[in-house]
């Protein structure tokens, strides 16, 4: 069986080596609430999904719990997008039923009487690898184990939005034995479609690591612990810079651009702790700080982020027109502007495109932009369809689009944006004064002869003029011209 699972995907697998891994004293809450799903004596939930956007540090909080070991650690899987083994279902429930027999005692034997039996167990579908290694070999223990837990990371970096599909459905299953499971991903749309049906919605406890948790105090600790060994390491070519390096001021930048994204501490630290070029670190920090075209090479970790999760939709033109119309919005409500100016049906006007082209657009972006959903209420009307507003979740996603040298052919310039914008509210300004001149001067006019034509027949009638004149001869001629001189 050894022979036929992934030993890349476990957490101390040499090809990991080493781990993405939690900053000492970082995720220190998140932590203690998975330890304590883990360890409840009678859980309301067998599946815990830990979701976040990308960077947030999911994998390395992962890591740590996998490290912890214990007597309730069954096994883990780590998707990697890309790498042969680590990207496919087909290792998944292998993988996991070779850790399984070795962590829990009694196991050993009963997996390998049945791998004995058929030894092509390992390349069955994914429903009969669970049932014949796991879930038949757990029912022949004597006594059953205290709840083991499977650790399943990056369910997103699997290939194919099935695969992830099945991988949930087979975990929703009944299997009549005392497993429960950790998965942590993106907040993928296919991944959150699957967690709000049921029976996943109902056995599932969520964990929001971009929401829950103070990540900006973590990302503050990780910097300055960062930027205290690179000045520990570089202290003869540093000796003139002070020991409160970077500036309070600088700092508070970084962690405003982190945006809760551990990948862009983790790529600014390594870019200015490197020692590969003739720049000093002090140089190197006013390189990230400032644009300019060294940054493409400081943040080419987090530009690969960037640019393959923007490869998942197909049309890049439509991607690029949506978020520049999101990107100069936000740029404007800098302003005293209305907020509602992000809402999908207003970036779908100013970007002639219909509400669903922006959705599908969105939904590939789950995992960097937020759709806020508020209700709308009209004067105690009753409520009315729910407002969608666009909120991009990274500061460096920004940066990234707005510079060419980084993003390429996603590329976005927010003053074309914004001269978008004002050409189509000006479009709009038009069409309206002209629906208003058109409605204003017709019933102007009208109002203007009926006015004129009673007023003319009073007069008539005072100087008997037109004696006997009646309403209705008037009003038929609406112009009037005659009634003085008849």
């Amino acid at each position: 069986m050894s022979q036929a699972i992934s030993h890349g995907a476990m957490h101390d697998a040499a090809e990991r080596d080493p781990p993405p891994r939690c900053h000492p004293g970082t995720r220190e809450k998140a932590t203690e609430d998975i330890v304590r799903w883990i360890e409840e004596p009678n859980p309301s939930s067998s599946v815990l999904w830990v979701n976040g956007r990308a960077g947030v540090g999911k994998t390395a909080l992962m890591q740590k719990i996998a490290e912890r070991g214990g007597v309730y650690f069954g096994g883990c899987f780590f998707f990697r997008r890309g790498v042969s083994g680590c990207n496919q279902k087909g290792f998944l429930f292998s993988t996991l039923a070779y850790q399984l027999a070795m962590n829990i005692p009694g196991m050993l034997e009963h997996v390998e009487r049945v791998m004995s039996k058929d030894f092509s167990l390992p390349t069955k579908c994914a429903a009969v690898q669970v049932q014949r290694l796991i879930v038949e070999p757990m029912k022949l223990l004597p006594t059953p184990p205290r709840r083991p837990i499977f650790i399943i990371d990056g369910l997103d970096e699997c290939e194919g939005f099935d695969s992830q599909c099945d991988i949930l459905s087979l975990v929703s299953k009944d299997l009549s034995i005392p497993i429960r499971v950790v998965i942590a991903s993106r907040p993928e749309h296919q991944i959150c479609s699957d967690f709000n049906k049921e029976p996943l919605f109902s056995m599932t406890r969520r964990l929001v690591l971009d929401d829950e948790y103070d990540s900006a105090s973590d990302i503050e600790r990780y910097l300055r612990d960062k930027f205290a060994e690179i000045y520990a390491c570089n202290r003869d070519i540093m000796r003139r810079v002070g020991s409160r390096w970077p500036s309070d001021y600088d700092l508070r930048t970084l962690v405003d651009r982190a945006s809760g994204q551990f990948i862009y501490a983790s790529t600014v630290t390594r870019f200015v702790g490197s020692m590969t070029d003739f720049l000093t670190p002090q140089e190197k920090l006013k390189v990230i700080l400032n644009p300019g075209p060294m940054q493409a090479s400081a943040f080419s970790e987090l530009d690969r982020l960037y640019t393959q999760i923007l490869s998942t939709h197909g049309d890049s033109k439509v991607l690029v027109h949506i978020l520049g119309v999101v990107l100069a919005l936000e740029e404007l409500n800098k302003y005293p502007y209305d907020d509602a100016l992000t809402n999908v049906e207003v970036i779908a006007d100013i970007a002639g495109l219909g509400e669903g082209q922006v959705d599908l657009v969105l939904r590939a972006l789950q995992s960097l932009s937020k759709i806020l959903i508020e209700s709308i209420y009209d004067d105690g009307c009753g409520e009315q369809p729910n407002d969608q507003r666009v909120q991009l979740s990274h500061r460096s996603f920004h940066d990234f689009l707005t510079d060419e040298a980084r993003s390429g052919p996603y590329f976005i310039s927010t003053d074309l944006f914004i001269g978008k914008i004002f050409c189509r509210v000006l479009e709009l300004a038009s069409a309206s004064i002209n629906f208003f001149k058109r409605y204003y001067f017709t019933v102007l006019f009208r109002t203007t002869k009926i006015s004129f034509n009673v007023q003319a027949m009073a007069h008539c009638r005072k100087q008997a003029i037109i004696p006997g004149a009646n309403l209705s001869r008037l009003s038929v001629n609406m112009a009037g011209e005659r009634v003085l001189t008849r």
